[in-house]
C-alpha cells in the first residue's frame, strides 16, 4: 500500500503543479493556486471537466479514484 500511496501522491502533486502553471496563464496571483492545492480530488475532476476534459468518463478515472481511496485508507484508516 505504501508504494500505491507514494505513486498516487506523486501523480497528484504533478497534476496540481501542472494545473497551477496553466491557470497562471489566465490569472495572476496566489488565489487560484491556493484553491487548486486545497481542493479535493472530486473538485479537481470538476475543474478539468469544466474545461471540457470529460475525465470521469475515461477508463482510467475509476482506477485513479480507487488509488485515491486506497491512499486514504492507508493514511487515515477505515472510513467512508
Amino acid at each position: 500500500m505504501s508504494v500505491t500511496a507514494g505513486m498516487f501522491h506523486e501523480w497528484d502533486k504533478q497534476l496540481r503543479d501542472w494545473l497551477v502553471r496553466e491557470l497562471r496563464n489566465w490569472h495572476r496571483g496566489d488565489t487560484a493556486a491556493a484553491k487548486v492545492w486545497s481542493a479535493d480530488f472530486a473538485k479537481i475532476a470538476d475543474l478539468l471537466e469544466s474545461f471540457g476534459w470529460k475525465v470521469r468518463s475515461t477508463d482510467y478515472f475509476k482506477t485513479l479514484d480507487a488509488c485515491r481511496l486506497v491512499v486514504n485508507v492507508y493514511k487515515h484508516g477505515a472510513g467512508k
